[in-house]
Order: C-alpha cells, then sequence, then structure tokens
C-alpha cells in the first residue's frame, strides 16, 4: 500500500511540474482496462466462494472456486500485457515518449513512465498472489484445506483481496489522470 501511495504522490508532484512547462503527455487508458477490472473484482468473488465452501468442507466447490480466480487472476495478467503493448503501439513507452511532444522538442517525459511502474507493480504482484493460489489449489486437491485448516487460504484471501482494492484505486486514480 505504501509504495503505491508514494508513487501517487510522486506522479502528482511530477504530474503538476511537468504540465507547467507543457511536458506532461496524456494518453488514453487501454480500453482492456476495464475489463481488467472487472476479472479482478469477479476473482474477489469466487475467492470469497471458495472460503466459504472450505469452512463447510465443500471440497468441490473449494476446487472450483480456487481455480476460477486462478484463472481470472492470469486473465487480469493477460488483459495487462494486452494493456502494455496497445500503449507501446500508441507510443507511450517506459522511459521516454518525448517524441510524441512535438517539432524535435527533446524532453524527458514521466508521464508514461509512472503509468507503467503503478500498474507493472501491481502486475508483479499480482503474480506473486497467483503463485500463492496455486499453492492453494494443490492443497485443495489433497484435501488439505478444510473447515480446521484454513490459514494458508486466509492469508491467500487477504493478500488477493488487498491486491483487488489497490488495483481499483490505480484504476479511478489513473482514469481521472489520463482523462
Amino acid at each position: 500500500v505504501m509504495l503505491f501511495a508514494g508513487l501517487t504522490s510522486a506522479m502528482i508532484v511530477s504530474m503538476r511540474d511537468n504540465m507547467a512547462n507543457q511536458s506532461w503527455v496524456v494518453f488514453s487508458m487501454p480500453a482492456l482496462f476495464a475489463f481488467t477490472t472487472g476479472a479482478i473484482v469477479a476473482s474477489s468473488g469466487t475467492l470469497f466462494w471458495a472460503y466459504y465452501a472450505a469452512k463447510r468442507n465443500r471440497f468441490q466447490q473449494l476446487n472450483a472456486a480456487l481455480w476460477s480466480t486462478l484463472v481470472l487472476g492470469l486473465l487480469f495478467l493477460t488483459g495487462q500485457y494486452l494493456g502494455f503493448v496497445e500503449l507501446y503501439d500508441m507510443g507511450v513507452y517506459f522511459v521516454d515518449n518525448s517524441h510524441k511532444i512535438g517539432a524535435g522538442k527533446k524532453v524527458f517525459n514521466a508521464s508514461g513512465s509512472f503509468f507503467m511502474v503503478m500498474t507493472g507493480m501491481h502486475a508483479v504482484h499480482i503474480m506473486a498472489a497467483s503463485i500463492a493460489l496455486v499453492v492453494q489449489c494443490v492443497k485443495a486437491l489433497l484435501y488439505k484445506i478444510n473447515s480446521t485448516k484454513l490459514l494458508g487460504l486466509q492469508l491467500t484471501s487477504i493478500f488477493w483481496h488487498s491486491l483487488g482494492v489497490i488495483w481499483l484505486y490505480l484504476y479511478i486514480f489513473l482514469s481521472v489522470v489520463y482523462s
């Protein structure tokens, strides 16, 4: 959470400074990110389903819900990657997209960099949480998650849901900044 709070603060300051000299490049956020937002919200629902199934020892439901959560997480990551490709095709780069400013004017622009770092760091955290989900999926297949053994699932859920909330914040914040 603190990483994203710090990046948000730095972005606001940088944006203000760069807008003053007209070097902040504004671009449209990929429409695909709306789909990925839906996937991450749905994945929280399926993970809640998994937890309640585990509490009631409903092992088939637990497996279906955990695997559904993992698939939705992978759809999120795939959508993010395709969104980055779309940004690249629009001329938004991680390092320097100053050529978009015009007429041979060479000015470093942090607009794309902030966007890529914030969404990229979130994607890295989703990858880590997906690994935790794979562990939970395997444990569920081996019947090692049940109403009395929930700690791993609970910790994975906290991590996953936190990332969902962070993504909703990033999506709203970046939608406002880049609209």
